[in-house]
C-alpha cells in the first residue's frame, strides 16, 4: 500500500497489476493490497493503481472493492479522489 502511495511507486504497481497473468499472482496482489484499499481510493496516486485493478483484475477485486466502497460510500464519494474511482 505504502509504494503505490509514492509518486514513482504507483507506476510500479500499476505495472505489475497490468502484467499479472498467472492465476496464482492475482490472489498475492489483491492480498497486499486489500488491508489499505479505502487509503488508495483517496491517495492522489493510489486511487491510479485501484482504476488499475478495476480495468486488469476484475472480477477477482471486485468483492473487495465492492466492500470497501459499500463501508465507505459517503466518505469516498465526497473525496475529490474517490469519487474518480467510484464513476469508474
Amino acid at each position: 500500500v505504502k509504494i503505490s502511495c509514492d509518486m514513482h511507486g504507483t507506476r510500479a504497481v500499476q505495472k505489475i497489476v497490468e502484467t499479472a497473468k498467472r492465476q496464482e499472482e492475482i490472489p498475492i496482489i489483491i492480498s497486499a493490497l486489500k488491508h489499505g484499499i479505502v487509503t488508495l481510493i483517496k491517495n492522489v496516486n493510489g486511487n491510479h493503481v485501484v482504476q488499475r485493478c478495476l480495468q486488469y483484475l476484475l472480477p477477482h477485486c471486485g468483492k473487495i472493492l465492492f466492500e470497501a466502497v459499500i463501508s465507505h460510500c459517503v466518505e469516498l464519494a465526497t473525496d475529490r479522489h474517490g469519487c474518480c474511482v467510484l464513476q469508474k
